[in-house]
């Protein structure tokens, strides 16, 4: 096979391929017969809204995992909602897909009677609320399935060149067999399903049929396709990811009111700290915080808004700005924490006597001696 030739194939599944087979699905046949990608139903809609459940992410994920699967990504269907509503919908993904070990993401929208019927259909507006809502926070890369005709039919403004990472988009050939029979009699490589573009950017994933017979899964699957190799594939999905920046390393920031410069972390992961997070114990926390940080040579930290500003009341850094010192001393223990005011007032003390490289924007606090 040559290099214009080459091309990775992989399925995309819900409960619905699970009811169709009767069983759960084989993940060994199936990765013969595409590739070691795959991507299943984590979530669908709003957690605290409309929305409805998907039986089987677990087992289907996990069953994968078994089969050695190199990437499984986790989906979601999209409704329309506020930014609040982007921010759960984001949330309860990210939040499903950490469950199995999901190392990338899909908003899959769509236009489907139920949503229609409720005005709850994803409108362009939408996927830009959505797209913001998960860069939001360092989290796994995010890929979109995006049909053409959604786009022409409903999403007049639509620009795909607003969506970093893999655009997927479907075009059906029609015919049956397995997913590489399907594929090759569609064009492959040269598939009219390539030329679609959307909002005035081709896609670089084609979801070129609903209907192959996938050993391991039915007779009806989608199946996608990617031009190049699977590792081609996976970097096009990083391309997703925030910033460009990898999920281990994505700076905190730390905003004061009324100032106007930021400086950001040396690579300490706002995820790592999140999961040292003990639910009612905000002074415990922050102290692990501390730790953690120090642990990885950072000398600052930084958040990302007045929530984390405020729970940096409960770290050591504000038990000594009530004590009156700046350093030194023990670990905080619940309720002897500073004020939001008073660690405002101990982060103007550390500006003024460290020097600390500028990032347009906020202000860091020097973790205590």
């Amino acid at each position: 096979m040559s290099g214009d030739e080459i091309s990775t194939l992989w399925i995309d599944v819900s409960f619905w391929d699970r009811n169709r087979r009767g069983a759960p699905l084989d993940w060994d046949l199936i990765k013969a017969a595409t590739s070691g990608v795959m991507c299943a139903r984590a979530t669908y809609g709003d957690p605290n809204g409309f929305n409805r459940a998907s039986p089987y992410f677990a087992e289907m994920s996990l069953g994968a995992a078994r089969a050695a699967y190199a990437h499984r990504g986790a989906y979601h269907n999209l409704i329309h909602g506020d930014a609040a509503s982007h921010m759960r919908q984001a949330d309860w993904l990210e939040s499903e897909a950490d469950k199995v070990g999901s190392d990338w993401a899909m908003a899959d929208i769509e236009h489907y009677p139920e949503l229609v019927n409720n005005g709850l259909w994803p409108r362009w507006e939408d996927v830009l609320r959505f797209r913001d809502a998960w860069w939001a926070k360092p989290r796994m890369p995010m890929t979109w399935y995006l049909p053409q005709w959604v786009v022409n039919n409903y999403m007049p403004n639509a620009d795909g060149n607003e969506l970093p990472g893999l655009l997927i988009q479907s075009h059906y050939s029609g015919g049956d067999g397995t997913p590489r029979a399907v594929y090759d009699a569609a064009g492959g490589n040269n598939g009219t399903g390539w030329d679609d573009p959307i909002g005035g950017r081709l896609p670089n994933g084609w979801q070129y049929t609903s209907g192959a017979n996938c050993p391991g899964a039915s007779d009806a699957t989608d199946c996608n396709a990617f031009r190049g190799t699977m590792a081609q594939l996976w970097a096009a999905i990083q391309e997703g990811t925030p910033a460009g920046e990898g999920q281990d390393m994505i700076p905190m920031y730390l905003k004061v009111e009324g100032k106007d410069t930021i400086y950001s972390s040396d690579g300490v992961c706002y995820r790592s700290l999140q999961s040292e997070a003990q639910p009612g114990e905000p002074a415990d926390t922050a102290y692990k915080a501390w730790l953690l940080m120090e642990s990885l040579g950072a000398k600052y930290i930084v958040v990302p808004n007045e929530a984390q500003l405020r729970a940096i009341g409960g770290m050591r850094v504000g038990s000594d700005v009530d004590s009156g010192g700046t350093g030194g001393g023990g670990g905080a223990t619940g309720g002897g924490g500073a004020t939001p005011d008073q660690v405002r007032a101990e982060v103007e003390n550390v500006i003024s006597r460290t020097s600390l490289p500028q990032v347009p924007g906020a202000l860091a606090v020097a973790p205590p001696a």
